[in-house]
């Protein structure tokens, strides 16, 4: 399989006219075979165990990319925009994810939905209303009821 980061150009890579002594200045550079990444295009070989994950395009994203941009494309700022393939759904822990979503009390949904709702529906706090207790008040119609 391979995962590119296009642009108008073709795969975005670092122009051949920086050498890789520019590119190892920075100490985190991404290496490949004792050299330095000069192209944003991953070759990857499903095998036992071995997936194309949300997490392996969110690091080839912020890892390769993203340092190979300014080369590329000197003072303009990078937009990277991804297609909705199941396997780019990376999402950090408490993320808003709708699927996540609970449809009554309790769930899946990370702890901070209910942290957040409370203030959406009850901009002050009202003796000390729990966000919780706040979100199981909404559920049932009596939302800022704590």
């Amino acid at each position: 399989m391979v995962s590119a980061f296009l642009t108008p150009n073709g795969v975005l890579q670092v122009p051949t006219a920086v050498p890789d002594t520019e590119l190892l200045k920075d100490l985190m550079w991404p290496m490949l075979d004792g050299k330095p990444v000069s192209e944003a295009m991953l070759y990857f070989e499903y095998g036992k165990d071995n997936y194309w994950t949300g997490h392996k395009i969110a690091h080839q994203a912020t890892e390769i990319a993203a340092k190979i941009f300014p080369y590329s494309f000197p003072g303009c700022q990078a937009l990277f925009a991804f297609d909705n393939a199941s396997n780019h759904s990376c999402f950090a822990g408490n993320a808003h994810v709708a699927s996540w979503m609970n449809h009554n009390p309790g769930g899946k949904q990370p702890e901070s939905y209910a942290q957040n709702l409370c203030p959406l529906l009850e901009p002050t706090p009202v003796h000390g209303c729990s966000p919780h207790r706040c979100w199981q008040n909404a559920h049932i119609g009596q939302a800022g009821r704590c």
